[in-house]
């Protein structure tokens, strides 16, 4: 039982477990950006939904999934996400609903919220091994109030830490906190919080390749906490197309058929190294597109200069058909995949993007 906890009934457990199970467990896969604050009105806590293997150029094949859900609720009042390697997070959040299972307010057991980051913190000090990669932002309003902790493996230590500003947490972390640093606001509507946490999310997964999918938001005060529409990829590339709109001149989009082996972010960087300078390199989504399947990548180049002489690499296609090559009129050949792969390509533009959104449905694996 959990620090101080009555009694309580296993009765709905299941709900209470880790969300990420729609998958077999995976010990290669990782990645995540995680971010919580607290503002007048509540807490707000994200995460995106990628991971991947692509860290490691040696495990092959290539594995990149969107569709994780990497929230867990503890009580009605508290929730916390994870990141790090899937395998890892999974074996720390059975620890902690194997100690507080099904604890609710109304049946008087919750644990406060101190207690479930102390648990937390001892189990990853317990851990043999400090070289496993996990660490969770937990979120949760109890009686001293409105609390988000981050405790996570740095270095072979573990490191507990109250935030008192916007907290972020994984590989996307840096990306998002520029924009939570900019923005935050404690006296800022509930709106304007759920907007900036979309906002910080997808910058994180701009740039960094290993965050990616679904932008997956929540929202705690006293009465609990509820989870937000999730915003999708395509989505959030659409709505917050003006946050980078300044690299338009720097940025190609690309699409790749799947029904081939998948081409990575290195791979791309690889090829485009020896004529241009990358600033990032991403898979934005596996999408349906004109009865075809296609990865959809996206590169962003460190100048204006950088991103013509990529170009200059294309050539025209001059294909007609499938119909929506006409948004992509130009490719490159992948020369260091054997074998070698066809990349359809276009520069950056509202309108492009406002077409894929349109017309592309959002797979996931």
């Amino acid at each position: 039982m959990g620090c101080g906890a009555s009694k309580y009934s296993s009765e709905g457990s299941e709900s209470r477990k880790f969300e990420n199970t729609s998958l077999a467990l995976d010990h290669k896969l990782k990645g995540t950006t995680l971010i919580g604050f607290v503002y007048r009105e509540g807490i707000i806590v994200g995460a995106e939904s990628r991971a991947s293997n692509e860290y490691d150029e040696l495990l092959y094949p290539l594995i990149i999934r969107d569709n994780k859900r990497k929230m867990a609720r503890i009580s009605s009042n508290m929730i916390y996400v994870v990141q790090g390697v899937e395998a890892d997070c999974t074996q720390m959040s059975l620890h902690i609903s194997e100690k507080f299972p099904d604890m609710d307010e109304h049946l008087g057991n919750a644990p406060t919220v101190s207690c479930v980051v102390e648990t937390v913190y001892k189990y990853l000090n317990s851990l043999d091994d400090k070289d496993k990669v996990c660490g969770a932002i937990i979120a949760g309003w109890d009686a001293s109030g409105p609390q988000v902790h981050r405790v996570f493996l740095k270095n072979k230590k573990v490191v507990k830490e109250r935030a008192c500003m916007p907290a972020a947490l994984g590989s996307g972390q840096v990306h998002a906190l520029r924009i939570l640093n900019k923005s935050y606001n404690y006296n800022m509507s509930t709106a304007d919080a759920i907007d900036l946490a979309r906002k910080a999310l997808f910058n994180a997964t701009y740039y960094d390749k290993h965050s990616g999918g679904e932008l997956q938001v929540y929202h705690i005060n006293k009465s609990g906490w509820e989870p937000l529409p999730i915003m999708n990829a395509l989505e959030a590339y659409t709505r917050y197309y003006d946050l980078h709109h300044r690299y338009e001149r720097k940025t190609l989009f690309l699409v790749v058929d799947a029904g081939i082996q998948p081409i990575s972010a290195n791979d791309l960087i690889e090829h485009f190294k020896p004529h241009a300078k990358l600033l990032a390199s991403h898979r934005v989504a596996l999408c349906k597109l004109g009865g075809d399947r296609l990865y959809f990548h996206r590169l962003v180049f460190e100048s204006d200069d950088d991103a013509e002489r990529a170009y200059e690499t294309t050539t025209p296609h001059g294909r007609t058909t499938p119909s929506y090559l006409e948004q992509f009129p130009d490719q490159v050949v992948l020369d260091n995949k054997n074998p070698s792969v066809t990349v359809y390509v276009n520069w950056s533009s509202r309108d492009l993007l406002e077409f894929v959104h349109d017309e592309c449905q959002l797979l996931y694996r």
